[in-house]
């Protein structure tokens, strides 16, 4: 993929650096994590973004200053960019659901990776990404649809004429 940035050869769209031992890893490329596969990449960045705002990191303000040290960005040029694009206060205290870490996700790929290239990264992609991060694969029926199945099959058969043996 010659011409494409380094996040997206390194199937790490949030160009996490290497320290941790982050599963789906197959090695580095000048500092940062390579990854089998983009949903790997993305697991990975919503785990960091969840571990930040559970540890105090709650704000876009705090979670970037931590994530994009001022030694290697302009932290408030970024701050700005991914507050705008999340449409999210700069100081408002975040909660680690999947809705925000989407939201934060979308954002920190449009800056890593830039506006050319993070439309390559979809929604399906980022959501498979955050269920990879809670253990649930993509396209699993969720237990509050699953139950709802199963409290509708019992009613059927609770209300289904009882049928004659002859």
């Amino acid at each position: 993929m010659p011409g494409y940035p380094l996040g997206l050869r390194n199937n790490n769209p949030g160009n996490l650096r290497t320290g941790d031992n982050w599963q789906g890893m197959t090695g580095e490329n000048k500092g940062f994590v390579v990854f089998e596969n983009i949903a790997y990449g993305l697991r990975a960045l919503a785990i960091d973004l969840r571990t930040k705002i559970s540890n105090g990191y709650n704000t876009i303000e705090l979670i970037i200053f931590r994530y994009a040290p001022p030694s290697e960005n302009d932290p408030l040029a970024y701050i700005d960019k991914v507050s705008n694009f999340t449409g999210l206060p700069q100081n408002r205290v975040l909660q680690p659901d999947s809705e925000t870490l989407a939201r934060l996700m979308k954002a920190i790929i449009f800056v890593e990776i830039g506006s050319a290239f993070a439309p390559l990264i979809t929604d399906l992609d980022i959501n498979e990404g955050i269920d990879l991060m809670s253990g649930i694969s993509a396209g699993k029926v969720g237990f509050g649809v699953a139950s709802a199945l199963l409290l509708l099959a019992l009613y059927l058969l609770a209300t289904m004429p009882k049928m004659n043996k002859s």
